[in-house]
């Protein structure tokens, strides 16, 4: 059987809290994490934060080490990588972009769809006389 680096570690994670006794739930709740999250640690599911599973790891007894890893990033050496990183980055900025576009487009259509109702009552002031007062949060 070959276990990826997550399906070990959820090996591990689930044969260290069987031998402390506890259930998922209880590893859960000490953990302060969701049955569900203990469940994805132990099936090797690799979407689980990392933070999270080292949390979970140490609240049974584990340690996590970095051991024989090359310390040189590879996008240093590897021109194609870096060309791919900055593609992503730059996309990444684009999509953010068009989020804020879309969110200010939004808040001009709401302001012009609340037109008629500020000019209704503009003109109810000035057909009424009435002056809102300043100490009833009117204009806030």
């Amino acid at each position: 059987m070959h276990l990826t680096f997550p399906g070990q570690l959820g090996f591990a994670v689930r044969s260290a809290r069987k031998a402390y006794g506890l259930t998922q739930e209880e590893l859960a709740g000490i953990a302060g994490v969701s049955d569900r999250t203990v469940r994805a640690i132990e099936r090797g599911r690799g979407t689980v934060a990392l933070g999270t599973v080292v949390r979970v790891a140490r609240h049974v007894g584990l340690e996590l080490t970095l051991q024989d890893a090359v310390l040189w990033p590879h996008h240093l050496i590897d021109s194609a990588h870096t060309a791919r990183l900055r593609a992503l980055l730059a996309r990444q900025g684009e999509v953010r972009q068009r989020l804020l576009d879309r969110d200010a487009r939004r808040v001009r259509q709401g302001a012009e769809a609340l037109r008629p109702v500020r000019e209704a009552s503009q003109r109810l002031r000035e057909a009424t006389g009435w002056e809102p007062d300043p100490d009833d949060g009117e204009g806030r």
